[in-house]
């Protein structure tokens, strides 16, 4: 979202005044394949660019976003009164948890 931390401060105070939560994800910024993409354009191993699609999911049998829940999961093994300090309370369902994109 920005290139260097000052850029940043005015976002966070705009964030703070606005009495708003503030979330920035950075998914695959640090990608190792990425950087391998990038290497090989610059050497020009891979010619002349034309066009980038960046695609990514999850690839399961599955489903997205349905990720393997842990055999041990259960309300004492995650944060579930963090999890739902902020919707009415529930007893603990580990789909919620796990699962909460979906």
């Amino acid at each position: 979202m920005i290139y260097s931390i000052d850029e940043g401060k005015p976002i966070i105070e705009a964030s703070k005044k606005a009495g708003k939560v503030l979330q920035v994800g950075s998914q695959r910024v640090s990608s190792l394949a990425y950087a391998k993409a990038k290497e090989l354009l610059a050497t020009g191993e891979i010619g002349e660019l034309n066009m980038v699609n960046a695609v990514y999911d999850r690839q399961s049998s599955i489903g997205a976003w349905e990720y393997t829940i842990p055999k041990d999961a259960s309300a004492l093994t995650v944060n579930w009164d963090q999890f739902i300090e902020a919707t009415e309370q529930m007893n603990y369902d580990a789909k919620k948890f796990f699962w909460w994109r979906a």
